[in-house]
């Protein structure tokens, strides 16, 4: 559990990516006719830019905290809006192990 875990005061439904179907599209779990996993949380809206790991210049629109780790690609709903996953980095503790998770929306 993370020191931060009070601070999670939103929910967001989230939609694992989970890759590609027979037919070639992508696949989620749960089924995205399904409700979102939720997953408490913290949501800041700021836009930043940063590299992403193909070398390619990326504009962020949020930012989420949280205590999972969230695949690439995922979908998020939070506060009426729909998110893409564009990355998912770990924060570590004092001590070196994982604290929480920072998801670049």
């Amino acid at each position: 559990m993370s020191i931060w875990t009070n601070l999670w005061s939103q929910t967001a439904e989230v939609h694992e990516y989970a890759g590609c179907n027979d037919a070639g599209s992508s696949k989620f779990v749960p089924d995205r006719k399904s409700p979102g996993r939720p997953v408490p949380c913290r949501v800041e809206y700021q836009c930043r830019e940063y590299i992403n790991a193909k070398g390619e210049k990326v504009t962020s629109a949020a930012v989420m905290f949280c205590n999972v780790a969230i695949p690439p690609m995922s979908l998020i709903q939070a506060d009426g809006q729909q998110f893409t996953v564009k990355s998912c980095e770990p924060c570590r503790g004092i001590g070196g192990a994982i604290d929480h998770y920072e998801i670049i929306l």
